[in-house]
């Protein structure tokens, strides 16, 4: 797993996005709640959408000791919300969008657009369309804590990005179904940064590839360079994932 949470660098681009105080906020595609719990606390009234009851089970567990007295948690298609017009300050696809069927992404966000008030805000975040990037970053000096990793204790050195797949015809087919909400919309703002996952060695780095179905992805020609930077390292070094992610903010108009 990654040595660090890139957590942060998440949560303060939505933060910088939307104020979730006081409003009635539905989140779609809701999962497990992971993005739930840094907000829902603020809002009057978040509801959290998710198709998968399994997911939602899973939130439900995690909330009974610390129940959050603002979340709700529904098992729903956000295709075909349940709920009336007009009910939400903000919808907010948490890496969501670019999973419901492409033919279909328009419609969803026009579902989302049903259940906002007018002036609304419409949330989305989820991976850019371009390859995971691998890197070594190598330090200038001693690090003394060995769990975490900063970028300016470092030297970074690109080795090349994991092969295209799928997934990235999704990212793109998202970020154009945000661009095509039509008169209805208008963009506020748009955030873009990078996950960082970081390894302490090749073995670390495969295991999660392989764990996220990935490693495929990474061609031999590409782990051997990895491995080779670390070898001519003189300094600690680490293996790193960068992901870019965009964080975009629209109105409904």
């Amino acid at each position: 797993m990654p040595l660090i949470d890139p957590a942060d660098l998440e949560l303060r681009a939505i933060r910088s996005l939307a104020a979730f105080s006081g409003l009635r906020v539905i989140e779609i595609g809701a999962g497990d709640g992971r993005l739930a719990w840094p907000f829902a606390n603020r809002a009057a009234l978040w509801l959290a959408v998710d198709p998968d009851s399994a997911e939602l089970q899973l939130a439900a567990t995690e909330m009974r000791p610390n129940p959050l007295a603002p979340l709700r948690l529904l098992a729903a298609d956000g295709r075909a919300l349940p709920l009336p017009p007009a009910s939400f300050d903000i919808a907010f696809f948490t890496w969501s969008l670019c999973c419901i069927p492409r033919a279909e992404m328009a419609s969803a966000l026009a579902e989302a657009g049903r259940v906002l008030r007018p002036t609304g805000q419409l949330l989305d975040i989820h991976p850019a369309a371009e390859s995971l990037r691998l890197e070594a970053w190598t330090a200038r000096g001693r690090i003394t804590n060995s769990g975490s990793a900063d970028p300016r204790d470092f030297r970074r050195q690109r080795l090349g990005t994991l092969a295209p797949d799928d997934t990235l015809g999704d990212f793109a087919a998202a970020s154009a179904a945000l661009s095509g909400t039509g008169p209805g919309f208008e963009p506020i703002a748009a955030r873009t940064f990078a996950y960082r996952y970081i390894f302490n060695n090749l073995d670390e780095l495969t295991d999660y590839l392989e764990e996220n179905e990935e490693l495929p992805l990474a061609s031999d020609d590409l782990l051997e360079r990895a491995l080779l930077a670390l070898e001519q390292a003189t300094t600690e070094a680490r293996l790193v994932l960068v992901q870019p992610v965009v964080a975009t903010s629209l109105r409904k108009t």
